[in-house]
């Protein structure tokens, strides 16, 4: 679904125990970094090390809030831990999209 509110709790099958927003968000990730395949992001393994720069981090931001309609700090550099890693980002865009839709 383009909107990504499909239910992010359920795990995929195959894709390494990933949330489904896990796996939609990595695929943003390649799509970025061309250089990487998907399985060499793991969830837990901070992007920094993975050779995601600030730049990138900008570019993670703008997709993710076209994607989502997600609010990420107006791209604020301070809120860089919401990139730390692939997991810390869907948690971060569930938490938003959940306070959205309750809000």
């Amino acid at each position: 679904m383009k909107n990504g509110g499909e239910p992010t709790a359920a795990r995929t099958e195959g894709a390494g125990g990933l949330t489904i927003r896990e796996v939609e968000l990595r695929e943003i990730l390649v799509d970025i970094r061309r250089d990487l395949s998907p399985d060499r992001i793991p969830p837990d393994k901070a992007l920094r090390l993975l050779g995601f720069d600030s730049l990138d981090q900008i570019q993670m931001a703008v997709r993710i809030q076209e994607r989502y309609q997600v609010n990420l700090g107006g791209l604020d550099p301070d809120a860089a831990n919401q990139f730390e890693t692939l997991r810390s980002l869907a948690s971060f865009v569930d938490a938003e999209m959940s306070s959205r839709v309750q809000g």
